[in-house]
């Protein structure tokens, strides 16, 4: 589900179960897609990415203001994961947007 969508990401926690102060991690499809989702970047994050992604390998930003609480648990704060599948990559794409997921 989009990240933005309060309604659709409820209802990720009342299917599994998932315990509110659990944070929901977001796929992106491309570092482009983090400009909607973060507020900087550090030098140091740059680095990790460069290096390392596409992986399995979340890392921890400060959330925009608009990003929904219930996603972030109320911390500011949001993961953020470029998959090593190129399919899962393809799917983000094709949606046109980031997604949650547990």
């Amino acid at each position: 589900v989009s990240p933005f969508n309060k309604k659709g990401i409820h209802r990720i926690f009342n299917i599994k179960l998932r315990e509110s102060e659990k944070p929901l991690l977001v796929l992106v499809s491309s570092e482009n897609q983090m400009k909607q989702l973060v507020k900087s970047r550090s030098k140091e994050a740059d680095l990790i990415i460069n290096a390392l992604w596409p992986a399995p390998l979340t890392l921890i930003f400060d959330a925009l203001p608009e990003i929904p609480d219930i996603l972030t648990a109320k911390t500011g704060k949001i993961g953020i994961r470029l998959p090593a599948s190129k399919w899962t990559r393809s799917l983000i794409k094709t949606v046109g947007c980031p997604l949650t997921a547990t």
